[in-house]
């Protein structure tokens, strides 16, 4: 059975940073390279502490769900395919999961939009 959310799940790839040395004893600019592709659905959190937040120039905040087999932790960076958007994961896929007797296999994580160090 397919839910709502499932119907709604968008193509998405992690993304890995990678450093290579310089020569001289520091780095290049880091390179992000795609890894794993996963599907995740979005919400943009709209509750009035969020809409301030952003008013006085905080970025957005979104609940992502994703498969709760995903494995996703804090500072993970990920590229929504359907617009290039970038993500940083804000909290853990593991801190809000739905229960084993739900026919839901979701989890709950927040993440912000997030552009790309160069």
């Amino acid at each position: 059975m397919i839910n709502l959310v499932e119907n709604t799940m968008l193509d998405c790839v992690l993304l890995e940073k990678k450093r290579e040395p310089d020569g001289a004893g520091g780095f290049l600019p880091a390179a992000w390279t795609e890894s794993a592709p996963f599907k995740a659905a979005f919400e943009i959190i709209t509750n009035q502490e969020s809409l301030t937040a952003e008013a006085r120039g905080m970025i957005r905040v979104y609940k992502i769900f994703v498969k709760k087999n995903l494995t996703l932790g804090h500072d993970d960076v990920f590229r929504r395919k359907a617009d290039n958007a970038t993500f940083r994961v804000t909290g853990y896929s593991n801190d809000e999961v739905t229960p084993e007797m739900s026919m839901l296999n979701l989890a709950a994580l927040t993440a912000e939009r997030w552009e790309l160090p160069q």
